[in-house]
């Protein structure tokens, strides 16, 4: 690692925060600044989040620690990586990861560990490694007394409710990706309902993502959210097929997926 200051900054639902280490981590500077769910920000607010942060630390750093909550797939933690140096230019080093990550590194290393996170939502997040680390679930409140049957069994519940939205938020993604050729053949014919299936898709993944982060009504109202979405997501392909824009919906890499979508989402939101 380029020898100079270190900066670590950490983005959640509700806000982010950051600190400027100095030579023999010697705190420099502190702060906080908006929230940092990256899969709720769009190029623009996410470099308005970085430049503010830049201007109040200073970008001349060496090295930069970022974990952002909604950054679990390869493809997010690129695209905040690239806003992370556009942002630091003059940073050597910048190394960007779910903040769940980040917190078990700390805590345990390259060794197992189980954590509970208290913050918008609650979350229990665990690994065998590092390279085997894995989100849990997505929690409402787990009683903090040990041993509790009650408490033991919410967590047990969650964790299993927790995993399925998880694996529906990237069966969601997914799908997306193989709706991009349906969608410009769409967009060729009918613009307006092109506009409306891309915006109920990308509705179905953020309220998911806002909702994994938020408990009680709110989590309930930002999953049935993504439930009528969901449903209109298909509807339109559906509709597109009809009028003839497109062939037949692929019933695998779409279909399959949206109707396991739909299904988790009924269980939690109606």
């Amino acid at each position: 690692m380029a020898q100079g200051d270190v900066l670590g900054i950490e983005g959640g639902g509700t806000k982010t925060t950051w600190m400027r280490l100095g030579p023999g981590e010697v705190v420099q500077a502190r702060g906080e600044a908006g929230p940092g769910n990256t899969l709720l920000l769009d190029e623009a607010a996410l470099a308005g989040l970085l430049e503010k942060i830049a201007g109040d630390t200073g970008s001349a750093v060496a090295a930069i620690g970022a974990a952002f909550a909604g950054c679990a797939r390869a493809e997010e933690r690129d695209r905040v990586a690239r806003a992370v140096r556009r942002a630091f230019p003059r940073a050597a080093t910048v190394e960007v990861m779910e903040d769940t990550r980040s917190l078990l590194a700390a805590a345990f290393g390259d060794g197992p560990g189980l954590a509970v996170i208290a913050g918008t939502g609650a979350n229990v997040v665990g690994q065998r490694s590092l390279a085997g680390l894995r989100r849990l679930a997505s929690l409402d409140s787990v009683s903090a007394r040990r041993g509790e049957g009650k408490a033991s069994r919410k967590v047990h519940g969650a964790l299993r409710g927790g995993f399925a939205m998880l694996r529906i938020h990237d069966d969601m993604l997914d799908a997306i990706v193989a709706m991009r050729p349906m969608l410009v053949a769409i967009e060729r014919r009918d613009a307006d309902l092109a506009r409306q299936l891309r915006r109920a898709a990308s509705s179905v993944v953020l309220n998911l993502a806002e909702g994994s982060g938020s408990s009680g009504r709110v989590r309930t109202a930002r999953y049935r959210t993504a439930l009528g979405s969901a449903r209109e997501t298909l509807s339109c392909l559906r509709t597109a097929a009809a009028f003839g824009y497109v062939g037949s919906v692929p019933a695998d890499v779409v279909v399959g997926r949206m109707n396991r979508v739909i299904g988790t989402l009924v269980r939690v939101a109606v």
